[in-house]
């Protein structure tokens, strides 16, 4: 019988200076036992030998219901990684009242920053110009500025309205959009009452010059913008932020061959016949103007996975204790 309970961290790919300070360490060495594993996943050996006296876990590792079973005293898994990955059997999880958390609270904030400063950047082609300003070929003013728009007064759309959106929500009201979210899991009431319209997702995509889709991939809703919803937008100049999406760009439009392999580019889509790196290379003229960033298209240099400021708001957020400062 331990007289402390036992944490585990196996955290990767975060590493010991993302997940805590060393106050956060220090306490957590006094008031548990602390079992650490950094730089890799954590072998199944270690993991094995601590599963009957683990009571918290912290990091992405796998527990299945094998290791559930054997894992008597567990009673929270936090993610530090800050998505839902399918290497906890989730639901066996919350039968035995397992406790499984995220950290991504902590990171919104900076990648909330990150989207604005995209959606300003594509609305007035600033990565363009300043390809071309390293060619001296830029122009001014009005030359320069041919196709530029403004997010100022524009209206904005939230496909999900979650922690990403609840921090991007109030970085946008300085430049008075008007904002309209399609997300199926909240109420029309509850939306309304944080100053946004409530709306499906038909009207979301056709009305909305600025597009961001906040929503994580899951089952259930893999493939949900296909080639007909797609098309809802052809009629307008819209801008889409691609985020909280992963993986291969196919599991957006379940098959990016219905829209003539097109919709979802790795680099800005600005004339009919670019190819983009994921191979899309036949870009039909009514989507010339779309482009796409997101963790796996096409992000610029600095992107927000490498900012580490959002980490110490993480590592220092919450003691041992489970309490949130």
């Amino acid at each position: 019988m331990q007289d402390k309970p036992l944490i585990f961290f196996d955290p990767y790919p975060r590493n010991e200076e993302m997940v805590y300070t060393s106050d956060v360490k220090k306490e957590l060495n006094e008031i548990s036992n602390l079992i650490t594993h950094f730089g890799s996943k954590a072998p199944d050996h270690l993991i094995e030998t601590h599963l009957s006296e683990v009571e918290i876990i912290v990091g992405q590792t796998d527990m299945l219901k094998e290791r559930l079973d054997k894992s008597t005293k567990l009673k929270a898994i936090i993610n530090v990684k800050c998505n839902w990955e399918p290497n906890i059997d989730y639901f066996e999880a919350q039968r035995r009242g397992i406790y499984v958390l995220s950290a991504a609270p902590a990171m919104a904030p900076a990648v909330a920053e990150a989207c604005l400063g995209y959606a300003i950047s594509l609305s007035r082609g600033t990565l363009g110009t300043y390809k071309k300003f390293l060619k001296s070929d830029e122009k001014y003013g009005i030359k320069g500025n041919i196709n530029s728009y403004t997010l100022f007064n524009s209206d904005v759309g939230f496909i999900g309205f979650g922690n990403l959106a609840k921090s991007l929500l109030p970085l946008l009201k300085p430049f008075n959009c008007n904002i309209s979210v399609y997300d199926p899991w909240l109420s029309k009431e509850y939306l309304e009452s944080q100053g946004v319209h409530a709306v499906s997702l038909d009207i979301l995509l056709s009305k909305n010059k600025f597009i961001f889709i906040l929503a994580g991939v899951t089952s259930e809703n893999e493939g949900f913008i296909n080639k007909e919803k797609l098309e809802l937008m052809i009629t307008a100049f819209h801008e889409m932020i691609f985020w909280k999406f992963s993986g291969d760009p196919s599991t957006l439009t379940q098959s990016s061959r219905d829209i003539d392999q097109c919709v979802v580019s790795g680099t800005w889509i600005q004339k009919k016949g670019t190819q983009s790196r994921h191979g899309y290379d036949r870009i039909p003229s009514n989507f010339r103007k779309r482009r796409a960033f997101g963790p796996h298209h096409a992000e610029p240099p600095g992107s927000v996975e490498c900012d580490r400021r959002p980490y110490p708001q993480a590592s220092s957020g919450c003691s041992g204790k489970g309490q949130c400062r």
